[in-house]
């Protein structure tokens, strides 16, 4: 496990909307967190903000975060914007995303995408889940940059754990606060649900044999 102490953390790639100058950075590979967790960081900007920021044909996996705070165009804990990739097995805990940015080409498209494990893409989030986290809107914030002409009307698109990922299945979420556009597919569950193993089983498809992602000790939760 990794503890960042509350360090500022730069996302791992960078989208490019059309009329931003400049070029798309995205991660692409296989990211297997091994059932390990990164915590206590920080990452906010104008564009893509979670642990990764951007990431294309990519499979990240096996993975959790626990306690940052994550604020941006596209926001996730785990992933902001996920491109033709999966995001499985992985979990967001005590985390605050919050929808906002000053870039005046996100400003003009007016929408903001965030979620406790993924923000938007179009990647498949699944066996996934969120606890106790917080997922805020600041839209009515952002004001448009002076020269600009276009009216400053935005739209905040939240769910309570894959964001707007357009292929989600099998994710769990409990005490996540916030305004949400839809739950996406996610499942609400409760504190004696998640504590007594059946959330376990059902993210294990109810496989016992071994070889199943999640484990936990019956009483005490994921």
């Amino acid at each position: 496990n990794i503890d960042l102490g509350g360090a500022a953390w730069t996302a791992i790639g960078y989208y490019c909307k059309n009329g931003e100058s400049g070029n798309s950075l995205f991660y692409k590979g296989r990211f297997d967190g091994q059932g390990h967790t990164i915590s206590n960081f920080k990452s906010a900007g104008t564009d893509c903000e979670g642990l990764f920021g951007y990431c294309e044909m990519a499979v990240i996996e096996n993975l959790g975060v626990t306690n940052a705070n994550i604020t941006g165009w596209y926001a996730g804990a785990i992933v902001a914007y996920a491109s033709t990739s999966d995001i499985q097995n992985c979990f967001a805990k005590d985390c605050t995303i919050t929808g906002y940015t000053t870039n005046a080409v996100a400003l003009n498209s007016r929408r903001v995408y965030v979620g406790p494990v993924a923000g938007q893409g179009s990647g498949y989030v699944y066996n996934c889940y969120a606890v106790n986290c917080k997922v805020v809107d600041r839209t009515g914030e952002m004001t448009v940059p002076a020269g600009e002409t276009y009216t400053p009307w935005h739209e905040f698109f939240a769910t309570p754990v894959g964001g707007n990922c357009s292929s989600v299945s099998n994710n769990y979420y409990y005490n996540v606060s916030g305004t949400f556009y839809n739950t996406n597919g996610a499942t609400e569950a409760t504190a004696a649900q998640f504590a007594s193993g059946e959330i376990t089983f059902k993210l294990n498809k109810g496989v016992t044999n071994g070889s199943q992602a999640w484990y936990q000790t019956c009483g005490q939760g994921l």
